[in-house]
């Protein structure tokens, strides 16, 4: 009894970090995907003639924002695990 007490233990605590990192790669993979799109945005009007800077400019700050975000994810995710307050 006490094994099959441990052994669905075990597999409850495979679910939860299977679900939390499937959780977690989502949130991640968007502000990425944002990032590219946006970079291929700055690339296509960088090439233009003549290069439409402003279009641009606003693409390279949404990268970075984009960036921010990814890293927020994971600073907050980081303290999930560190057992410390969120904010």
């Amino acid at each position: 009894m006490r094994q099959a007490r441990a052994d669905l233990a075990h597999v409850n605590r495979l679910t939860t970090l299977g679900e939390l990192t499937a959780a977690l790669a989502h949130e991640v993979i968007q502000p990425i995907a944002a990032a590219v799109t946006h970079a291929d945005a700055c690339l296509r009007w960088l090439d233009r003639d003549p290069p439409n800077l402003d279009e641009a400019r606003a693409a390279v700050i949404m990268i970075a924002k984009d960036g921010m975000v990814a890293k927020e994810i994971i600073e907050r995710s980081r303290l999930l695990f560190r057992r410390a307050a969120a904010t």
